[in-house]
């Protein structure tokens, strides 16, 4: 009867101690993919996007943050390396796509609207994922700027 008490308890202090041991290594890593999305947003490339832009995951090596950046056609992927207190060694951005709409003098404001904007650099529509429209003529309600 001693036995089985004795097992009972140790089984019990081992899971508590694992269950600590778990919760401590994922606080480190929520604390490292938060110092990694703050460095992100701290970036010049990214800095007027909202913070829904930002995904972050733990990466497949010690110390490393996995992030994607999302919003209105730009696309950023890559790693942050992060020491275990938080501290952001280095930013990675593996891939780097930006196909926003500028806005000023670039681009013509126009009523068509929908997404679609003109190009003035190459003299041509362009649809809300920024490809060149071929369907976009006044024909189709799209002005001749």
């Amino acid at each position: 009867m001693y036995n089985k008490i004795s097992r009972a308890v140790s089984l019990v202090l081992v899971a508590a101690f694992l269950s600590s041991a778990s919760v401590s290594v994922l606080a480190a890593s929520n604390k490292q993919m938060r110092a990694c999305r703050d460095a992100l947003i701290d970036k010049k490339k990214f800095q007027d996007l909202p913070m829904a832009a930002f995904s972050v995951f733990p990466g497949n090596k010690q110390n490393r943050v996995h992030f994607t950046v999302r919003w209105e056609g730009l696309k950023a992927d890559g790693h942050c390396q992060v020491s275990k207190h938080g501290k952001v060694k280095n930013v990675d951005i593996v891939k780097f796509h930006n196909h926003r709409k500028k806005h000023g003098s670039d681009y013509d404001k126009s009523a068509a609207g929908h997404g679609f904007y003109y190009d003035r650099h190459i003299g041509k529509w362009r649809d809300p994922d920024g490809e060149v429209c071929h369907t976009c003529t006044p024909e189709n309600g799209f002005p001749k700027p």
